[in-house]
């Protein structure tokens, strides 16, 4: 299996890695890190969060929807200087405003927000290969084979 990451730099706290060529998808308690601004953010989900807490993920789901909330998002991940050695922390995926990223199957278009904050907008096409090139690969079991 081909790798997803590449690092690009190393700090005592974090790693920060790229997206490997063709490659964008991210995950529930992912790391997304914007270099031009040093700026922080973790990825999540209302199936996820329901899923770490033991709630029905469909329930959670569709009453989110049904109230009208997001079901994806990312919020901003502080810092802190501290006197004492710490375990370095999970990698943060590099990324620019603009980029486009695969969450639970679809794409999202990251926006800049108020506050150094981030908007993960839902591509209006759905097109994951946007900006990504998968080289002929037919499915997404090949390409991520």
């Amino acid at each position: 299996m081909a790798l997803r990451y590449t690092t690009i730099t190393e700090y005592p706290a974090y790693d920060v890695v790229e997206f490997t060529e063709g490659y964008n998808k991210v995950f529930d308690g992912e790391y997304l890190y914007n270099a031009k601004t040093h700026t922080s953010w973790k990825l999540g989900s209302v199936v996820g969060f329901a899923i770490k807490n033991g709630q029905d993920p469909i329930a959670a789901y569709n009453e989110a929807v049904k109230q009208g909330h997001e079901v994806h998002y990312a919020f901003g991940v502080g810092a802190s200087i501290t006197s004492h050695d710490a375990p370095k922390e999970a990698k943060r995926i590099a990324v620019e405003y603009g980029d486009i990223i695969e969450f639970h199957g679809q794409a999202f278009v990251i926006e800049k927000a108020n506050n150094d904050n981030i908007d993960l907008v839902l591509c209006e096409d759905d097109d994951l290969s946007h900006g990504f090139e998968y080289e002929g690969v037919s499915s997404e079991a090949e390409r991520d084979a």
